[in-house]
């Protein structure tokens, strides 16, 4: 006899529904979210059950209790589930047997789960890129303490670490230099090939550069009907923290090296200083792609004049 479980996960508990091949429920609980009692509750299955649950952030403690004694544990990709089942009543009972019904039916949209070592290298990377964004908003805020005082300055003498020896130079009112030297202590350092290796983490998932970019929502909408094709503004439906990296990253390129300045120049007649910089990202992820699929440096690629733009 095969069985079927479908978890809801919650906050603090979670629902779970088991079905057998037949689609009859075998159980249907709720628990704490504790790891002791969802190995009590799916041990006695003993490895003939496969379980499924949706992606969040309290998916994987769920995962590395239950993979060594399921058959198979699957975490599903969110945005699918809901385009495959989506229902009008929804409770977390509905949405259990949702999960149990799709796996049954081998039509769960699975999501590939990376190593535990590399999960918890991402979450400490996720926590320096929160304080690098938010050092991005406190820079921000010093430009501003700037512009009210009447300080004027140029886009050169404000880049990296030039804005505090700008503001230390400068005269201030006693409570504006107290605001921007507390704002400006915040300032994180950050390491952009740390997050790619750690999001992307098996590069050979993705047969070429444009997989990879789907993969971070870089490429445009498609609606297509009949002999009708549309296409839209990017997707933005993938991994929000390599796709904002990767901006950050082409604006720099942008600023230190001619090829990439150039392509940005030609693309900013059409589109615009903003949307200029989307092309230009799309042909730094091909150089990342093919830097870490053929295992050749930058500077090699250059040299042979194979750079895609």
């Amino acid at each position: 006899m095969e069985f079927f479980a479908g978890i809801d996960l919650g906050k603090r508990k979670s629902q779970i529904k088991i079905l057998n091949q037949d689609r009859k429920v075998v159980e249907e609980l709720k628990i704490d979210n504790d790891p002791k009692e969802f190995f009590r509750i799916f041990k006695k299955y003993k490895g003939k059950i496969d379980v499924a649950c949706e992606a969040s952030s309290n998916a994987f403690w769920v995962w590395d209790t239950l993979s060594p004694i399921v058959r198979r544990f699957s975490i599903g990709h969110t945005s699918k589930i809901r385009w495959i089942a989506e229902a009008r009543i929804k409770t977390d009972k509905i949405d259990a047997g949702i999960l149990a019904e799709l796996l049954r039916a081998d039509l769960f949209p699975a999501i590939a789960i990376p190593p535990k070592r590399i999960r918890e290298l991402r979450e400490l990377i996720r926590g320096v890129i929160r304080l690098r964004r938010q050092a991005l908003r406190y820079r921000n805020q010093v430009h501003g303490l700037l512009g009210r005082h009447g300080i004027p300055y140029k886009r050169s003498e404000v880049q990296d670490t030039k804005l505090g020896e700008l503001v230390r130079g400068v005269e201030l009112p006693r409570p504006a230099r107290l605001a921007a030297d507390a704002l400006l202590r915040l300032e994180v350092g950050f390491f952009s090939a740390a997050l790619l290796v750690l999001e992307l983490w098996d590069v050979t998932r993705f047969s070429d550069a444009k997989h990879l970019a789907s993969y971070i929502g870089f490429v445009p909408g498609t609606h297509q009907t009949g002999e009708t094709l549309w296409h839209g503004s990017m997707t933005r439906q993938g991994n929000v923290l390599v796709r904002w990296i990767l901006v950050q990253d082409t604006w720099i390129a942008i600023h230190n090296h001619w090829f990439f300045a150039r392509m940005y120049d030609r693309y900013k007649k059409r589109k615009g200083n903003t949307r200029a910089v989307v092309p230009v990202a799309r042909a730094l992820l091909k150089t990342i792609h093919r830097v870490w699929t053929e295992q050749k440096s930058y500077e090699e690629l250059y040299k042979e004049k194979t750079l895609v733009g």
